[in-house]
Formats: C-alpha cells, sequence, structure tokens
C-alpha cells in the first residue's frame, strides 16, 4: 500500500470524510484528464461506463479489485456514497480512469466484468459497441 493510500485510510477511518475528499480533489488536479483519450476510444468508454452504471450493482466492490484499484480506495468510494450504488460505481469508473489516463480501453472493462461472471454486462457493452461501429463510429 503506497503512502498516499494508508495516509487516506487513516483519514476516512477516523470519519474525516470532507478531508479524504480534499485529499483525493488535490490528487485530481494533478492526476491530469482522460480526456486525451482518441475520439473513438473516448467514445467507447463513453458507452461502457453507462452501461457498467446502469447494469453493475452490488459486486461494483469486487470488480474494482479486478480492475485494481487499491482497497482503501474503494473503503473510500463506499464511505463517500454510502446509500447511493449508482454514485459509487461511477465514482470507482473515475477513479480508474485516472488511474490509466491514456491507457484506459474498453476492453479492459469488459475483461474485468467477465472475470466477475457479470458476462450479461459485459456482452451488453459489446452490443451496444457494434451498434456504434454500425453506425460509423469506430
Amino acid at each position: 500500500m503506497s503512502a498516499f493510500n494508508s495516509v487516506l485510510l487513516k483519514i476516512s477511518d477516523i470519519g474525516r470524510i470532507d478531508l479524504a475528499d480534499k485529499i483525493t480533489n488535490c490528487e485530481s488536479q494533478y492526476a491530469g484528464s482522460p480526456n486525451y483519450l482518441p475520439n473513438d476510444e473516448q467514445a467507447k468508454l463513453d458507452i461502457a461506463t453507462k452501461v457498467i452504471i446502469d447494469n453493475l450493482g452490488r459486486k461494483w466492490r469486487a470488480y474494482g479489485r479486478k480492475l485494481g484499484l487499491p482497497e482503501a480506495k474503494l473503503d473510500h468510494i463506499s464511505q463517500k456514497h454510502p446509500n447511493d450504488l449508482e454514485e459509487q460505481v461511477v465514482e470507482l469508473l473515475k477513479e480508474w480512469r485516472k488511474m490509466h489516463k491514456a491507457e484506459a480501453k474498453t476492453d479492459t472493462l469488459i475483461k474485468a466484468l467477465r472475470s466477475c461472471d457479470q458476462n450479461y454486462t459485459a456482452d451488453l457493452i459489446q452490443t451496444e459497441l457494434e451498434k456504434l461501429k454500425a453506425n460509423g463510429g469506430q
């Protein structure tokens, strides 16, 4: 566990979610924006993100682990949005994209879904991507 993650976990443990949020916001200012992805991959990720948000459900933590998010980050997401499953998934995907920046790929999201036995959601993404391709997208 990195020093940053252990500090974030300690702050979350003492109930200072406000400080954890400030730290996360500062980190994101220096992490860069995921918007420099090629347009075709950005469009694919946007589609995948929407499908995952609509369908993932309570297994979001297992999915986050498959995507490589640290346990402290998952705990922070859970505490930040304790009663809002959709927001937990939104935050999970936002953190994953921040971690991977230009390396973020739709195929990674699909593989992680399949490894969590979320095949229906993975199939929905692939169906939507096929529609995009048929309509002239990449």
